[in-house]
């Protein structure tokens, strides 16, 4: 691996402004970031990446397309859920476990959108959330013998499987977060550029 020295934060930024950076992994490594592209235009800094997942030999936006179908199949399962339970309570009177439940609803509506944007800590609550979920839910449908518990623990099972594990949302999530996470590394690079003006 070849080590690069620059003698300033000038001399590096002047650098990463005139080439690219590409980086291509083996060709055996079944999960890979194949190239990252860093530029400028002008005065404003614009970095963007470029992320090409190979998960298996499947392509790229099937495994996107995919990713996208199972977070929507987790989010009509859950808030359908609640919904279904909502509406049970307020047919029955009962107001005060209604209100709870839809409070309940629009906290879930609010960590998938959180989820689905990419936020690591939305993903690691909600996946815990469905983990407790999920255990409870095995729990009483084995000591009670109630169907009604079993088909809560197949939705909570699978929105946790693809919450957690899937790895196709895996990488989609990361795509989702990389924009955020260039336009954060932007704002230091350019405060450095604005120093180093200041002092020359």
């Amino acid at each position: 691996m070849q080590l690069l020295q620059w003698r300033s934060i000038s001399e590096l930024m002047s650098y990463l402004k005139r080439c690219s950076i590409e980086a291509s992994p083996e060709a055996d490594s079944p999960q890979k970031v194949c190239r990252i592209i860093i530029g400028t235009r002008g005065a404003v800094h614009s970095r963007r990446a470029t992320i090409c997942i190979n998960i298996n030999g499947k392509p790229v936006l099937k495994e996107i397309k995919r990713a996208k179908l199972l977070l929507w199949i987790v989010f009509v399962a859950l808030t359908g859920l609640d919904l279904v339970l909502l509406l049970k309570h307020l047919f029955h009177g009962n107001v005060p476990r209604a209100a709870s439940i839809s409070i309940r609803f629009w906290l879930t509506v609010g960590l998938l959108f959180f989820v689905y944007r990419g936020h690591l800590w939305a993903r690691i609550v909600t996946g815990l959330l469905l983990l407790i979920a999920t255990i409870s839910s095995a729990f009483a449908a084995i000591s009670l013998h109630s169907l009604l518990f079993w088909a809560l623990l197949c939705p909570y099972a699978f929105a946790l499987y693809v919450v957690g594990f899937s790895p196709s949302v895996r990488q989609f999530l990361a795509k989702q977060r990389a924009p955020r996470t260039s336009s954060q590394l932007e704002a230091p690079a350019s405060t450095c550029n604005e120093r180093n003006l200041h002092q020359h």
